[in-house]
């Protein structure tokens, strides 16, 4: 991901995440994609910074460790690219 501050690009990473994939692109009602993000193994090129993102003021880590993305709706884009839609819930919202 990429973020600003102070009008400064912060790049980052998570580095723990776990996901299940399910998807065909000739049935894409059926297909789904659940991901789950370790918010603790947030990393930035600031460690500063990737400790505030732990903060309960951010994604509050210590009491909501993961954050998760999980599809709505598969569609195609083209004959190579589909787009998910989906809800993505931090800090159980």
């Amino acid at each position: 991901f990429t973020a600003t501050q102070n009008n400064a690009p912060i790049k980052g990473t998570f580095a723990r995440f776990d996901g299940n994939v399910q998807f065909d692109p000739a049935d894409l009602k059926s297909s789904k994609i659940i991901i789950e993000v370790d918010t603790n193994s947030v990393h930035t090129n600031l460690q500063d910074i990737a400790e505030a993102l732990k903060t309960m003021e951010w994604l509050s880590s210590s009491q909501f460790p993961k954050a998760t993305f999980e599809t709505i709706e598969i569609t195609k884009v083209d004959d190579k690219n589909f787009a998910a839609t989906g809800n993505l819930t931090i800090r159980n919202q």
